[in-house]
This record gives structure tokens, C-alpha cells and sequence, in this order.
């Protein structure tokens, strides 16, 4: 409850910005529609310029004039010049419109400006409504009233999480949790969406003016090294297609429960359960589960504060389907090892564990992709689902493992034999954004150091750029060659640009049992893909690499098998 308080309090600011600069829009929009009908008249320019004022980040101008003007037979005079008043350095408006003016003072010629006719006393010289700066404060609505709209929303609507458990859930914790109540839960399919369209307006109400800045900085100051910041608004046309693409996921889809046996999941035993789709059924549409146990941290403090994820454990499968009661009936099970951590529902502060459970088809039109987050325990619960069809999947999960390992590398004819090639180019998709990465934060350092001569931050820049930019030139252009030389041992020979720059051996006869390791893991959204290595260890104890780049220990292990036989090793 303390919580919802202080997120209401927090938000009242945030929402109370939006809605001023709601008001200023509106109100500013009211007065040049009504303007219109005002009558023009000539007016003397008494006096007119603009005002320059510096301030620690930047320079703001303000239009100033006094005009004198005849309407229906009395003279009156005014100072407004512009709907809006105040200074900004939203375009040029202030500065032509001062100029303007201060020519008209200094020349004696007249001007026009519009007189409202009900009152007479009411007359200005710039009447239009200047949409640079209506969207220059919508992104103040949109950010920071939207913000605030949103956080107070959730503070309403949220449930109160207590700060421990009740006594009467103490031997059965996840049913004080009115998602897990019982065996049936949503997918955040809706949630997701949401979140990704709020994302999409936040990040393009950020990035929209860009384009009209830059071009003034880039094509009449030459600013070239300012091209870079049209990368934003590229990056936003990105998000939306994928704001669109989940949001038409939803309407096809819905937000399918998942109905889980047992329940709830059980570490040392197993995860499984049914979900029901009202796609159609067809039996060689298939279905990939995937099930993450998750370790969420916050890292940070105050304004810099952040939240990562992290993956503990996981393991994927296809699995069966059959005809349901609405089109196709997804079945799964997955075995669960001891020992991991449980699902926290209580005590959510900066650290947390949760499990995660992913359901994702390639299917005509829009592909399915929904999460779940699912109550796992340890109780040493077997499913009651069984039977040939879950063997069957089960069997074909180690096939897909078989044939995705088997994308990672290439096995060539040698002269002693079968080799392994891992080939450069293997990982373009990391290298590009690793390189892209690298040359804007160098390219930045580049044009502070050497136009703004800004020492500091371009050094702080330079230092992150460079090592980003050779990673992914390292990552584009490495391969590896695993083979056997003619006394009978094992050679891994690392290449860059096909150049040998390392190389491990090891006998094959004093060779122990191979191993694997994973030393990073990706994430693209909610998705989290562990790397694994696999390694061999010579007589005198040395690991050498005899493959890596492997998607999850499932795979890992499948090409832990196809090694072994190649080589001829002993596992």
C-alpha cells in the first residue's frame, strides 16, 4: 500500500505537466481559430526587435514590438506580436518575426495585423499557430503525461502485494497470488502490447523533431557527423512495425491461458500442461515451448537506475498438438532438475527470481509468440500427461537439436580425414550491431574531440567506441578450424580473416569426457538464448575449443554427440 501511495504522489507531477501543456496546446489552438475571423487592419511599427537570452544549456529569443493602428475611427495600441508569449529557440520564428519588425520600425512602413472586432483593444501581429512548437509541447503531453496517466492508472488498478505472506498460504504460497488462484493463466499478451505501443509513442515523440532540427544543422551549417542523429527516427519506424505486429498478434491470437499439470510447476519434478488456440489444426504446424527460469535485478540508483534480467536455467521443446476444442490443443512437458530457484510472487523488491514460460509457431500470415509468467515450486510433481504422442515430441525436440547444431558448423573432407569448420560470418546479425554500435559511439568521440573540443566526454566516448567497433569486426570475421592432424591429435586452429591467430591441441588417447560451458547469454525482448562451448581437455589439462556458438545445452549436448563421433572420441 506504501507503494501505491508514494507511485500516486510521484505521478501527480508527471501528469500535472502534461495536462499544462495540454491546456497551453489547446488554448493556443483556440485563439488562432478564433483569430481568423479577426478584421486586418494597417498598423505603424512604434518599435520592434528580439530579445537574446543565454541561458546554461541554451540560447532562447523573444519577439518584442509596439504598433499603433486606426480601427473604425479611434487609434489604440499594442504589444502582443505572437499567439504565444515567452522566448524559445524552437525554429526561427523569433528572430524573423523581430526582424520584421525592426525593419518596419526603422523603414516607417506600415504593417497589417488582425483586430479582434468585439474588442477593439485587442489586436496582433502574428495570428498563425505555429506547429513546430504544438509539437514541440505535445511531446511534453505525450511523455510526461502519459507517464503520469499511466503510473497513476496502475497505482489504482494494481493489487496490493502484502509484504509477507499470509499465514493461511503458508504451505501453498502461489495461491495468494489471484493469477496463479488455480491451474488456468493468462499470457501478457495484452500487457506486451501495450507496453510496446507505449514505447513506440514515447520513443517517436523523443525522435519526431529530430529530422526538422538536423536538416537546418546537416544541409545549411554542413554539420555532416549530425546525419547520425537521423538514426533515431529510422530506429522508431522499426518499433512501430513491431507495435503493429504485436497488436495484430493479439487480435488473432487473444491471450490464450495456459492450463497447467501439476500444479504448480515443480522443481525436481516436472513443468507441463495444455493450451487451447482457436487456430486451425494442422498437424505439421509446430509448436516451440520454451521455459526460463529468470533472475530479475534492478542495478543503479535514482535516475540511472535500471532492470535486467538474467537466466538461470533453460530448456526447450517442441510439442505435441492434436485437434482440440476450438482448433488446435498445444500438450508439453518438460523435466525439471532440483536445486533452482522458486517462483518469487512476495518480497519483489530490486532482486527477484520468476519462470517464464514461452510459446512461439511459424504460421501463415502472423506468427504466435506469447509468455506466461507461471507459478514453479518445489513439490516433486510428475504431470499425469503421458503417453506415445509425448514421447514422439520428446523425440523430436533431440532431432531439432540435432539439426540446429548442425547449422553451426560446416564438416569438410581433410586430409586426415572429417573436419569442422565454424566459418566466418557465422554471427553477421551481433557483428552489425556491435559495428553499428561502434561507429556511432567513435564517430561521436570524432566530432567532439576534433570540432567541439570537448576532451572529456569524447574520450569517455572513444573508449566505449573502439573496443565495440574491433568486437564486432572480431565477431564477423573469426572462425574456427577443429581437426585431426596426422599423429592422431586434435588441432583447433582460430582464424581471422582466414589468417591463423591462435592454435590448441590435444591428444585424443588422453582426452577426458567432453565439456560444455556458457559464458553470456542474449536477449531480444522477453527471449533469453544461452551460448554454450564445447570443450576438450588434453594429458596436461588444457581445454581446447572444439566447437561453439551453440543456442541452449539441449543443442550443446546434441553437438557434444556429433563431435564425438567425428573425431572419434570417447565420451
Amino acid at each position: 500500500m506504501k507503494s501505491k501511495v508514494f507511485l500516486t504522489l510521484f505521478s501527480l507531477p508527471f501528469l500535472c505537466v502534461g495536462l499544462w501543456m495540454l491546456y497551453s496546446v489547446s488554448s493556443n489552438a483556440l485563439d488562432a481559430s478564433q483569430m481568423q475571423h479577426w478584421d486586418r487592419t494597417p498598423a505603424q511599427v512604434i518599435s520592434g526587435g528580439y530579445k537574446t537570452n543565454h541561458g546554461d544549456d541554451s540560447t532562447t529569443y523573444t519577439a518584442y514590438g509596439t504598433f499603433r493602428y486606426i480601427y473604425q475611427g479611434r487609434e489604440y495600441t499594442s504589444e502582443r506580436v505572437a499567439i504565444s508569449g515567452g522566448g524559445d529557440n524552437i525554429g526561427d520564428f523569433q528572430q524573423e518575426l523581430g526582424n520584421r519588425l525592426s525593419r518596419a520600425a526603422d523603414n516607417k512602413k506600415p504593417i497589417d495585423v488582425y483586430v479582434n472586432p468585439k474588442d477593439p483593444t485587442e489586436a496582433i501581429v502574428s495570428r498563425d499557430l505555429r506547429w513546430g512548437m504544438v509539437g514541440f509541447k505535445m511531446i511534453f503531453v505525450i511523455l510526461f503525461g502519459g507517464a503520469g496517466a499511466g503510473m497513476l492508472i496502475y497505482a489504482i488498478k494494481s493489487k496490493t502485494i502484502p509484504d509477507s505472506l499470509p499465514p493461511e498460504f503458508a504451505d501453498r504460497p502461489w495461491m495468494a497470488n489471484d493469477a496463479w488462484a488455480t491451474n488456468e493463466i493468462k499470457s501478457n499478451a495484452k500487457i506486451a502490447m501495450y507496453v510496446t505501443w507505449g514505447f513506440a509513442v514515447v520513443w517517436c515523440s523523443i525522435s519526431a523533431p529530430l529530422p526538422f532540427v538536423l536538416y537546418e544543422e546537416v544541409f545549411e551549417k554542413n554539420n555532416y557527423p549530425a546525419l547520425l542523429g537521423y538514426l533515431f527516427p529510422f530506429v522508431g519506424i522499426f518499433i512501430v512495425i513491431w507495435a503493429v505486429r504485436s497488436t495484430l498478434q493479439w487480435r488473432k491470437f487473444g491471450q490464450i491461458p495456459v492450463v497447467l499439470n501439476p500444479f504448480p510447476g515443480s522443481i525436481g519434478g516436472q513443468v507441463g500442461g495444455t493450451i487451447e488456440t482457436r487456430y486451425p489444426y494442422d498437424p505439421t504446424n509446430k509448436f516451440l515451448l520454451r521455459l526460463s527460469s529468470i533472475y530479475s535485478y534492478e542495478s543503479g540508483s535514482g535516475k540511472n537506475r535500471s532492470r535486467s534480467e538474467r537466466l538461470n536455467w533453460q530448456d526447450e521443446a517442441i510439442s505435441h498438438t492434436e485437434m482440440g476444442l476450438y482448433g488446435t490443443r498445444i500438450v508439453f512437458r518438460f523435466d525439471v532438475p532440483p536445486e533452482l530457484p522458486t517462483s518469487d510472487y512476495f518480497n519483489r523488491g530490486r532482486d527477484y527470481n520468476l519462470w517464464r514460460l514461452n510459446v512461439t509457431a511459424d504460421l501463415p500470415g502472423v506468427d504466435l509468440d506469447q509468455d506466461y509468467e507461471i507459478p514453479v515450486y518445489p513439490t516433486a510433481q510428475k504431470s499425469t500427461l503421458s503417453g506415445r504422442d509425448l514421447e514422439n515430441a520428446a523425440n523430436a525436440t533431440a532431432e531439432m537439436a540435432t539439426e540446429n547444431a548442425k547449422r553451426r558448423f560446416q564438416i569438410i573432407n581433410g586430409s586426415s580425414g572429417q573436419e569442422f569448420l565454424y566459418p566466418f560470418g557465422r554471427n553477421l546479425g551481433a557483428a552489425f550491431t556491435a559495428l553499428l554500435a561502434g561507429v556511432i559511439f567513435t564517430a561521436a568521440a570524432a566530432f567532439m574531440l576534433i570540432h567541439e573540443h570537448m576532451y572529456f566526454f569524447g574520450s569517455v566516448f572513444l573508449i566505449f567506441g573502439v573496443p565495440i567497433t574491433l568486437g564486432g569486426i572480431y565477431m564477423a570475421s573469426n572462425s574456427l578450424h577443429v581437426f585431426k592432424d596426422s599423429s592422431g591429435g586434435i588441432v583447433s586452429q582460430r582464424r581471422i580473416f582466414g589468417i591463423p591467430v591462435h592454435r590448441g591441441y590435444a591428444f585424443v588417447d588422453g582426452m577426458g569426457p567432453l565439456t560444455t560451458s556458457s559464458h553470456f547469454s542474449s536477449q531480444s525482448g522477453n527471449k533469453h538464448v544461452k551460448h554454450f562451448k564445447v570443450h576438450g581437455a588434453g594429458r596436461d589439462g588444457r581445454k581446447i575449443t572444439l566447437g561453439e556458438g551453440f543456442h541452449g545445452e539441449r543443442e550443446a549436448k546434441a553437438a557434444t554427440a556429433i563431435i564425438c563421433d567425428v573425431l572419434g572420441i570417447y565420451n
